[in-house]
Formats: C-alpha cells, structure tokens, sequence
C-alpha cells in the first residue's frame, strides 16, 4: 500500500505539473467539514513531496485540493493533559520534518493531531492496609534519597506511590502470621 502511495504521489505531482491533475477525490475536493474527512495538507506540492498511508478504514486522497484519508474512525488524539502524553508537535507538517525518539517504555505517536511520546500506565499504588505492604515512605523524592532493606522474603518497591517492602504471594490456605 506504501509503494501504491508513493508511486500515485509522484504521478499527480508529474501530471500536476503538465497541467492535468488528476482527481481522486471523485469530482469536488472532499468537505473539510465533514468528520470522515482527514486533510493532512491542502498544499498539492507539499502532498507531492512526502510519504503517507491511510489506516485501513480509510482510503487516501491526493489532488488540486491537497491529501488526507476519507472514511470512518477519525484518528484518536492523544489527551494532552492525559498522564505521560508528552506533544512534540501539534503541526503535522512539521512531525514529518522533526527526527525525535521517545524515552524508553514510552511508544511514538504521529498522526493527524501531531506528534510525541506516551508513557506507560503507571503501576498501581500497594495498598496500605494489606498487612503485605510496608510503606517507608509516600515521597517519591524522599524514597530516591533513602537507603533502606527489606527482610526476606520481602521485596522492595519505588514507584509515583512511594517505597517500601512487600511480602510475597502466599499459597492458598496459608495465613500471616498475627493476621
């Protein structure tokens, strides 16, 4: 499909050139206004010059009006106060000319919304009351300056939440100890 893209790009940019663009779109240039419709540029060189797909849900575009993808399932934008989603950019055009990797554990993002990094979920938070966990401190701060040691069987933990000593897993039927 990327081959397909890239020959049908250099095409309408030769035809363009000789004066007879041809038109994918079916007649009129697709409703920018139409929910279905994803203009990743309206410059016709620019689209001549780079290198796009469609998701499979969607079938691209390439004319006098400029290139996107036509067809259901909008690209999912990732929330920019959603935690761990760090934007690069917000300009498409530019996330195709900005060379950025993205910490490791963390996945890339490039689409129609920009482009940019997201984090793993964070782990969840031990809970306190399980007579398992052992809080030294709730300071994620405090917890990279203390030294401490957990007694076996217990391993530690440091997280967002804070550090501490959890026990293992024990096997069914079996009980703590004062519990």
């Amino acid at each position: 499909m990327r081959s397909h893209a890239l020959w049908f790009l250099s095409a309408s940019a030769i035809l363009g050139q000789l004066g007879c663009e041809p038109d994918v779109t079916g007649g009129a240039c697709p409703d920018p206004g139409d929910p279905e419709v994803h203009y990743l540029s309206r410059d016709p060189s620019y689209c001549a010059r780079i290198d796009f797909d469609c998701p499979p849900s969607q079938e691209l575009f390439s004319g006098e009006c400029g290139c996107g993808c036509v067809g259901p399932e909008a690209p999912a934008c990732p929330d920019p106060s959603g935690p761990g989603v760090h934007y690069v950019s917000r300009d498409p055009e530019e996330c195709h000319l900005i060379d950025f990797m993205c910490s490791p554990g963390e996945e890339q993002f490039s689409n129609a919304c920009g482009c940019g990094c997201i984090a793993p979920e964070p782990e969840p938070c031990p809970d306190a009351s399980d007579p398992a966990v052992h809080y030294v401190s709730r300071d994620p701060r405090e917890c990279e300056l203390v030294d401490f040691a957990c007694s076996p069987p217990e391993v530690q933990f440091s997280n967002a939440c804070g550090c501490g000593c959890i026990a293992p897993e024990l096997p069914v039927g079996s009980t703590r100890q004062g519990g």
